[in-house]
């Protein structure tokens, strides 16, 4: 499995059971019955995924959102993509 980069395009796995909780998304894999807490950023990311998105234009729209450097952004946006792709929650190309 290739590492997501900035110039990946992702999108989110359909198989993924979602629900709102108090504005963070919570998410059960049906493949491998795990459960997932988003957090507030992580909501925002996967809301954001729905169709295939290049991860620097997820990058940029955060940018214009939070008051971030553009080197925390990416950083902190490429560890939960991949993370996200490691627990086979994405569709990455």
């Amino acid at each position: 499995m290739d590492m997501i980069s900035t110039e990946s395009k992702v999108s989110r796995k359909e198989e993924i059971v979602t629900a709102d909780m108090d504005g963070e998304t919570v998410m059960m894999s049906i493949e491998s019955g795990s459960y997932y807490n988003m957090g507030k950023m992580g909501s925002l990311i996967w809301d954001m995924i729905g169709e295939a998105v290049r991860v620097e234009t997820l990058i940029l729209a955060l940018l214009e959102k939070y008051e971030v450097t553009r080197e925390q952004c990416e950083k902190e946006v490429l560890a939960f993509l991949n993370h996200m792709d490691k627990e086979g929650l994405l569709n990455a190309k």
